[in-house]
């Protein structure tokens, strides 16, 4: 049996000699040239430019990092399952969607099951269902089962808590699939206040633009999000990806949207979007602005950003001095109004 072995040889340093490259062939020691953990050194010293001097590696530092993963602290207090009285899906359906516009969507139906936070006993949801298949659950039945149906049920149920939780608020285009501030009543800028990291502020969440040289309205830009719940271990996330909408009247999508929004995303940095992500937590978590004493949404609530600790980390002035002039000093001041990152020293 050949026996599995490795040679290895610098090309340019064995080839360096003239009568070698006439050759053109390679001649190796099978013990001095022997690839095992002895070349390492070796390697090292290919590797390393001629006079680059001593290199010296960085103090460590201990970096804290947002994720864009908002933890769901609570769902509604009990799950309830049924049957529909009627095998006609549709029409079930309907009943339900009855319902739901006054009482909430905080329910699905799949095939003539259904799955919902509401009590299926109690009157007007009994009309729909089979009183006799009607059964109580505790939440984690369905949170927390190894069974995909079960997982892909709880998801969908979820995702339609989120939008009744939003309604008064966001609309939810389902092409783009992403929730997206509403236009004002008279198209006028909506400005939503919410307290970042450092201080309270303020973001326009839905205004005009204008056509160039021109008093007439191009389109009208919304602040949007893209929402997609993750099951971590046995803790849910909902994660956010802040972005963006654009209509043309308030209402209906603009066909000119992805090249707005390639336009933006070409000007916004990392501080900005994180901003955006911080307003987004702020508005899942806290009560609706000028709705002091409403209670608080029963079926779905939010906690805090997940945050990572790790023993590197990346020095600001590094990156930021590779930009240039306008933009190093305006991400000097995001970053002190946004700390993205907060770094201690080790000593």
């Amino acid at each position: 049996m050949p026996e599995r072995e490795a040679y290895w040889i610098s090309v340019k340093e064995h080839f360096r000699h003239s009568e070698r490259r006439k050759t053109r062939k390679a001649l190796f020691d099978k013990q001095a040239n022997r690839f095992d953990g002895r070349v390492r050194n070796a390697l090292i010293e290919l590797a390393v430019p001629r006079g680059s001097g001593l290199y010296l590696a960085p103090r460590p530092k201990k970096e804290e990092l947002y994720s864009n993963l908002l933890k769901v602290s609570q769902f509604g207090e009990k799950l309830y399952t049924g049957y529909t009285m009627t095998e006609d899906e549709s029409r079930a359906y309907t009943d339900l969607l009855k319902i739901g516009q006054t009482l909430g969507r905080e329910w699905i139906l799949d095939g003539n099951f259904i799955l919902s936070f509401h009590n299926l006993r109690h009157q007007p949801w009994s009309t729909v269902c089979d009183a006799g298949t009607v059964e109580e659950h505790d939440v984690e039945e369905w949170s927390l089962s190894s069974m995909r149906e079960r997982h892909h049920q709880f998801v969908w149920l979820l995702n339609n808590t989120l939008r009744e939780k939003v309604k008064g608020d966001l609309l939810f285009d389902r092409k783009k699939e992403c929730y997206y501030f509403k236009a004002t009543p008279n198209l006028s800028v909506h400005t939503y206040y919410y307290q970042s990291l450092a201080k309270k502020t303020h973001r326009d969440v839905f205004l005009a633009y204008k056509k160039k040289n021109s008093e007439e309205i191009a389109y009208y830009r919304h602040s949007a999000f893209i929402g997609q719940f993750l099951r971590i271990d046995s803790s849910w996330f909902l994660e956010i990806t802040p972005t963006y909408f654009f209509t043309r009247d308030g209402c209906t999508r603009d066909k000119y949207d992805q090249e707005h929004l390639s336009g933006i995303k070409r000007l916004e940095k990392n501080s900005a979007v994180f901003g955006q992500l911080i307003m987004w937590v702020e508005y899942l978590s806290t009560s609706p602005q000028g709705e002091l004493f409403q209670l608080p949404y029963p079926f779905l609530t939010f906690s805090k950003l997940e945050k990572f600790n790790i023993n590197v980390g990346i020095d600001d002035a590094m990156w930021i001095g590779s930009e240039d002039a306008e933009s190093s000093a305006l991400l000097s001041d995001d970053l002190n109004e946004l700390p993205l990152f907060q770094l201690d020293n080790e000593n």
